[in-house]
């Protein structure tokens, strides 16, 4: 698609210094290189995008540089989730537990007490930029822009085990539709239909993203 792609390793990880990783830590890492690109790139547009715990970095990173007047030209969250409340809350592995009465006390209130809780709906409330939020269903593909749904589209299948992630990406785009600053730019909501091979890794891989995603980049730089 004839871009420049800059990925940086969260400290702790790849080849970045061996420092344990926080939220804290993380935002700020991200806030480092996107003013380092933004003094570099001149007037060629800048999208950040993030993917699944990288949605909730590029969430909170965003919300203060927007705030301080720095936001890119888009954001685009794939398979993103609310909050690390939901994200552990929804997840398969926590269905065995989460009947039980001390679940918060175990499994919640240490992450609280972290401060590591990347509450991405929000921080977007406070992205003016426009944002383009992706996740999988079992459905046929649906594009959605500005708050409106394409009728019939919306029938899930219960079993899937995309249901978890389609819901919290679908509260994450709500959140960001209800709440967010004066004058903010749309928030497109896309829905990939799971039969292309389209779990938690492979979004991109439905036949009509890379175009969508080109829309997106065009309709905004």
């Amino acid at each position: 698609m004839d871009y420049h792609i800059i990925a940086l390793d969260y400290r702790g990880f790849g080849d970045s210094s061996s420092v344990a990783p926080s939220e804290e830590g993380l935002v700020a890492d991200v806030k480092v290189v996107f003013l380092y690109l933004h003094e570099k790139a001149g007037k060629s547009p800048l999208f950040v995008w993030g993917h699944s715990l990288g949605t909730g970095v590029a969430c909170h990173a965003l919300s203060e540089l927007c705030q301080e007047g720095k936001c890119p030209q888009g954001l685009v969250l794939e398979a993103p989730f609310n909050n690390l409340h939901d994200e552990i809350k929804l997840n398969p592995l926590s269905r065995v537990f989460y009947s039980l009465p001390y679940f918060d006390w175990a499994f919640i209130d240490p992450i609280r007490d972290s401060g590591n809780e990347f509450k991405s709906d929000i921080h977007v409330t406070h992205i003016s930029c426009p944002m383009l939020i992706s996740t999988r269903k079992m459905t046929p593909w649906c594009l959605c822009n500005s708050g409106e749904r394409h009728g019939g589209h919306m029938a899930l299948a219960k079993h899937n085990e995309g249901e978890g992630s389609q819901r919290k990406s679908e509260t994450l785009y709500k959140a960001a539709q209800k709440a967010r600053v004066s004058g903010a730019m749309p928030v497109t909501y896309v829905e990939v239909l799971a039969k292309y091979g389209c779990g938690h890794l492979d979004i991109p891989r439905a036949p009509e993203f890379t175009s969508t995603i080109r829309l997106h980049t065009l309709t905004y730089s």
